[in-house]
């Protein structure tokens, strides 16, 4: 089974419960798997993740999602480079290591 949920970067500056109450029941379910491996210590925090990536994604980021599929949990970060393409990386959640870095879209729309 494949969980995606995405997150708001400003989701790094509010208190789980809030976020909890407010997202859809997959949203919620996602939320919750990441804090219960966040809090088991099987997975970097979110932070680390992006400052261990900011070389390539730059200041820029507009989504991140946090997958779980066949074992394996990662990051899906989407972020504008300067030219304006979107584009997407997924980052091992527990080691940080780029696994993947690809276009998103040809152009992204203000």
């Amino acid at each position: 089974m494949k969980l995606v949920f995405p997150f708001l970067t400003a989701l790094m500056l509010v208190p789980a419960g809030s976020v909890l109450a407010d997202g859809a029941d997959s949203d919620s379910r996602g939320l919750k798997l990441l804090l219960e491996e966040r809090r088991k210590g099987k997975i970097l925090p979110l932070f680390a993740i992006l400052r261990l990536v900011n070389e390539v994604t730059g200041d820029d980021i507009v989504e991140i999602e946090f997958e779980r599929e066949k074992g394996e949990v990662k990051y899906g970060i989407y972020f504008l480079t300067p030219e304006g393409l979107r584009r997407e990386i997924y980052v091992d959640a527990q080691t940080g290591e780029i696994l993947e870095e690809k276009a998103a879209d040809e152009k992204a729309k203000d």
